[in-house]
């Protein structure tokens, strides 16, 4: 062999394909009576050069490029999991752009060399030089190298080894914090978590005095909420989701809503936090933003049309229900998993979401404040928070450990009010059936007594579209599943109706304010008394110039408290006569309103 060809095999010890010296054999024609083989290389060669396998043979050039850029002595530091690839950080595997792992193969493939056959010649040694379709074909064999099944949730341990329950760990900057036992393990890419707090975990952190502070200034005495707002932050910083609820802090302005919520975005790290709003997960790629997102704060909740609030309660009961979605990612594959985030809605109204089954009033967790810093705000509030962050993340678990010895979330006293105005507004056929009906198993009520009921609670409580008798079904059915619909024969005659519950003549539990007003009417003649409207009473009768009864107007912008004798002078209107009447005798109350006036310049009110 020539020191000229010695020269050059020992500048090529970068490649372990440099062709070798051979014997002469008939089986490959290319290399026949070829003692040994000479090659080709160019004059001007960089020093030390990167050969890599031809452009035909993608597999190889991925796992050489996996092994010279995101490889150490523990393994491989780069996974495609889900469409998208993780690289190792440190403390977590982040998931990273596409763009950004077709840009470092451009790179590391712009002063790449491979070796080029030539027919009947010595091969020769060129320029990788990448272009469109190399690189893409190089990233796809990539994701095949570096592939994880798509089945498997972080975080998750990636090899066979025994180790902790990957559950039980959350990442922290100096370690993973093993939560049952507050110790800290070494931080390993073997473990597959997509997050990690961004502090140290200190278990000698002093306790977080300024904190305190600032909850107690929010609650003043009421240390069920505070502790509610402990267990909550342990909950959603240990990356459990097992217990299927969302958070809702409801106040006024300047309550501390958004405080409260950027101290919990700190202590995840505000790139492992989203920020959606309630309309824009109802939109095609709405979710998208969620994937590998332990946090979610929804601020000043708002819903435009009833289409969106149906879509927002089918996500929001399939994020915190750990369901198994199918997300649209812009210019990728969908995604299929299930979501790990937790939600938080700020708001100073509760949301009306639609529900009539109360499934997703009953995953909320509320926090009501009451007391605002309008004009006396701190805005430096935040960060003189986020000081003590190692003594609040103590305070939190600490919390965490209370909450799973107990196995669920307690709702403060002072959020009951609000919850059940929650569940009123996502389910008024709910909200019937507590004050309209009473449930048994023997019970029985003819569907048109129902329907005529359900438009008497609708009408008292100023819901303007009862909807149709079929809705309703439907949505009894959702609110008391063990209703049944029978057809039975009555006197000749087929007749709808409902087993499983009954309607009430009156609601069971008339508030004070309607008691005390039966009991002021007791002395009233028999046309100035209640109308029969459940919970409306009548306060004032009146005769027209005629000397008949006057009745309800029935018209928009006039009191419904206004009038009630029976036109036929016999006595107060049924609940359903009255409303009935109302409507058919409508073009008729222009002139009694003037003859409600002339009654009254002239005493003839009773």
């Amino acid at each position: 062999m020539s020191d000229d060809l010695k020269k050059r095999r020992a500048k090529l010890t970068a490649y372990s394909d440099i062709p070798e010296e051979r014997e002469e054999s008939s089986g490959d024609s290319s290399m026949t009576n070829l003692v040994e083989i000479d090659f080709v290389v160019p004059d001007d060669l960089p020093d030390p050069v990167r050969i890599v396998p031809p452009p035909g043979d993608p597999m190889r050039v991925a796992r050489q490029f996996v092994a010279e850029h995101y490889a150490d002595e523990r393994g491989a530091r780069l996974v495609h999991h889900r469409g998208g690839f993780y690289a190792w950080a440190g403390t977590h595997w982040p998931e990273g752009e596409d763009r950004r792992v077709r840009s470092d193969v451009y790179r590391w493939l712009e002063t790449a060399f491979y070796w080029k056959p030539v027919k009947d010649k010595p091969p020769e040694l060129v320029p990788f030089e990448p272009t469109k379709m190399k690189v893409a074909n190089v990233t796809e064999a990539l994701q095949a190298v570096v592939h994880i099944d798509g089945r498997t949730d972080a975080p998750t341990w990636l090899d066979h080894d025994e180790h902790v329950t990957a559950t039980e760990i959350v990442a922290m900057e100096n370690g993973l914090l093993h939560l049952p036992t507050r110790t800290l393990l070494e931080h390993t890419p073997a473990l597959f978590n997509e997050h990690a707090l961004p502090f140290e975990f200190n278990p000698e952190a002093r306790p977080p005095e300024r904190w305190l502070r600032f909850l107690h200034e929010l609650w003043e005495d009421d240390d069920e909420s505070i502790a509610t707002v402990q267990e909550l932050f342990g909950y959603s910083l240990s990356g459990d989701t097992s217990l299927q609820k969302i958070f809702c802090l409801v106040g006024p302005k300047r309550a501390g809503k958004g405080t409260i919520a950027r101290v919990l975005q700190g202590l995840h790290g505000a790139h492992n936090v989203a920020g959606p709003t309630l309309s824009s997960l109802t939109h095609n790629f709405g979710l998208a933003p969620l994937i590998a997102k332990p946090l979610a704060v929804i601020s000043d909740a708002r819903l435009g049309t009833r289409s969106d609030s149906s879509i927002a309660v089918e996500r929001l009961l399939s994020i915190s229900g750990e369901d198994t979605l199918t997300v649209d990612v812009k210019y990728r594959a969908a995604w299929t998993g299930r979501l790990p985030t937790r939600i938080l809605v700020l708001t100073n109204e509760l949301p009306e979401l639609r529900d009539s089954s109360g499934a997703l009033a009953s995953r909320f967790v509320l926090l009501v404040l009451t007391r605002s810093f309008y004009g006396h705000e701190n805005p430096k509030l935040t960060e003189e928070l986020l000081a003590g962050a190692s003594g609040i993340l103590n305070w939190s678990l600490e919390g965490l450990d209370r909450l799973r010895e107990r196995g669920h979330f307690l709702q403060p006293k002072t959020s009951h009010e609000a919850l059940r105005n929650l569940e009123d507004l996502a389910s008024p056929i709910g909200a019937f059936v507590r004050d309209r009906c009473t449930v048994a198993p023997d019970a029985e009520v003819a569907k048109d007594a129902l329907w005529a009921a359900w438009k008497e609670w609708c009408d008292f409580e100023g819901k303007a579209r009862p909807g149709t008798r079929a809705v309703l079904i439907r949505d009894l059915r959702a609110a008391v599943p063990g209703i049944k619909l029978r057809r039975p024969r009555i006197d000749g005659e087929r007749v709808y109706t409902i087993v499983g519950l009954t309607v009430n003549q009156t609601p069971d539990t008339p508030d004070q304010e309607d008691r005390e007003q039966d009991e002021s009417t007791e002395s009233l003649p028999p046309n100035a008394r209640r109308s029969g409207v459940s919970g409306v009473p009548s306060t004032v009768g009146v005769t027209n110039s005629d000397g008949d009864p006057s009745t309800r107007s029935g018209v928009s912008g006039v009191a419904s408290t206004v009038g009630v004798g029976n036109p036929d002078g016999n006595g107060p209107l049924r609940e359903q006569d009255a409303g009935r009447f109302a409507d058919e005798q409508a073009e008729l109350f222009s002139g009694r309103l003037e003859d409600i006036r002339r009654a009254a310049e002239e005493g003839r009110l009773q």
